[in-house]
């Protein structure tokens, strides 16, 4: 036992944990008394009553989980939090969104304590509360699934953050689609990567956050173009939560391969630390297994397996797709595709094109092309390369000679909307996956260097990598 159990369970009343070794379910004698419940009760619903909101995109669901352990710590039950928390008007009702009961209970479940359940009781911080007789509670109506919001209440959500600002949005639906090497799989990555790493996406605002890309099609050729990535954005050790599933699955069945999915998606949540934001499905005919494209029956139970998945996670799913024979007339397969999805992104002749945007007006062309990139050598000593997706900045520009003042107020205004990047990025990227600077890498360089020694930017150190920022008091 730690010197800090040892102080802290005989203060307490108790010698071990709230659950009895030889029943998980059921209470220790010593802490199953009703005035001890009461007290711990009476903590619980303080400290639920005076907890900020999660906010997702603001460490919403790691605030959440440290409250849950406190409240495990200081002796409530897995069951009375989830009571507490769903009930009308509390905790959940505050959340911004709110989760759905079954996100919540797992989230509760999962929030382990920082020491043995109930070591801590309500008395060793609030005291010996006094307990008015207490009414029998009654349970709130559930939430019926059907319900009508009236047209004043309706409100402006504001801070609602989107995956990629005016392009793809937190838990809705993406199809990014183009015919065979076309380099839609190397797009995808990219645009993964990104968020990944919370880098801009061509100067739109990312949120950052885990992300999961299922390679279904061709699963050990993707270990190599993650490995080409990470050298190319030099991240060397850097732990970037980006997961690969390099696996077959079954997003056809509903009781195949979805509630599997569901629960990785948990797991990676837990290895990360953090919310995953993104999955991506490549490709949809591998994941549609047995099921014909062309079915309105077999692509409604594929989206609606999508369905669940967003539901249950809520993050954002983009499913990589191929065109049909006739490029013009869109994906292959069923229109309902098209019409359940919020974002469709069409590759084509290197450049990757919004075609339809459900909530915003349609992003600007991005052209890109693949950089090749050797990450090693075979056994015979050739070398070993796999390609990444940079902005073809030659075809987005045509090379201009903007002065020194231009180019350093470009990268200011960058880094005003919330960017984060290092000059080495935007050396190497130039015209670039970003896609504002209108000059060369090496006029860029220098325009960088210049800038930092005079103090209209600066470098600023985060664990071995470099970012720039903004200088102190800049706009104000």
């Amino acid at each position: 036992m730690s010197p800090l159990l040892a102080e802290l369970l005989p203060i307490a009343g108790v010698s071990k944990p709230i659950r009895s070794a030889a029943n998980e379910d059921e209470l220790d004698p010593r802490i199953a008394a009703p005035e001890v419940r009461a007290r711990v009760a009476s903590m619980r619903h303080e400290l639920l009553a005076n907890a900020e909101p999660a906010v997702w995109g603001a460490d919403g669901s790691e605030n959440a989980m440290e409250l849950f352990r406190r409240l495990k710590d200081y002796g409530s039950t897995d069951e009375e939090i989830i009571e507490d928390v769903l009930a009308e008007g509390g905790y959940n009702d505050r959340a911004v969104p709110p989760w759905e009961p079954a996100e919540l209970a797992a989230l509760v479940r999962r929030s382990h304590c920082t020491i043995p359940t109930g070591a801590r009781l309500a008395e060793m911080e609030f005291g010996p509360v006094e307990v008015p007789e207490m009414p029998t509670p009654v349970a709130a109506p559930p939430r019926p699934k059907l319900f009508w919001e009236v047209m004043r209440d309706i409100r402006l959500n504001r801070s609602s953050p989107a995956l990629i600002k005016s392009l793809l949005e937190l838990g809705a639906l993406s199809v990014l689609f183009g015919d065979s090497n076309t380099g839609k799989s190397f797009f995808a990555i990219a645009l993964g990567m990104h968020v990944a790493l919370g880098w801009a996406w061509r100067g739109r605002k990312v949120t950052q956050g885990a992300v999961v890309y299922i390679a279904a099609e061709g699963g050990q050729g993707f270990k190599k173009r993650l490995l080409a990535a990470r050298q190319h954005y030099d991240l060397g050790d850097r732990n970037v939560p980006f997961y690969l599933v390099p696996c077959p699955i079954n997003l056809l069945d509903p009781d195949a391969d979805t509630g599997a999915l569901i629960e990785l998606i948990r797991t990676v949540e837990e290895d990360a630390g953090q919310k995953v934001v993104l999955v991506i499905v490549d490709t949809l005919a591998r994941a549609l297994t047995g099921g014909d494209e062309n079915s309105s029956e077999a692509m409604g139970a594929f989206i609606a397996n999508l369905d669940r998945i967003r539901t249950a996670t809520g993050a954002h799913v983009g499913v990589v797709h191929h065109s049909g024979k006739d490029r013009s007339k869109g994906a292959r397969g069923h229109s309902s595709l098209r019409a359940a999805c919020d974002t469709e992104i069409q590759i084509a002749d290197g450049v990757a094109t919004v075609t339809k945007a459900r909530e915003s007006e349609r992003a600007e062309a991005m052209p890109f092309k693949l950089h090749v990139v050797s990450i090693g050598e075979d056994e015979d000593g050739d070398p070993i390369t796999s390609c990444v997706a940079v902005a073809d900045s030659a075809a987005e520009f045509h090379e201009s000679h903007e002065d020194h003042a231009t180019i350093v107020q470009r990268i200011q205004t960058h880094l005003q909307r919330g960017a984060q990047t290092s000059a080495r990025q935007l050396e190497r990227d130039h015209g670039g996956l970003n896609g504002i600077f209108k000059v060369n890498a090496s006029r860029l360089r220098t325009a960088i260097q210049q800038a930092v020694s005079e103090g209209q930017l600066r470098e600023v150190s985060r664990g071995r990598a470099k970012f720039l920022a903004l200088p102190e008091g800049f706009g104000s």
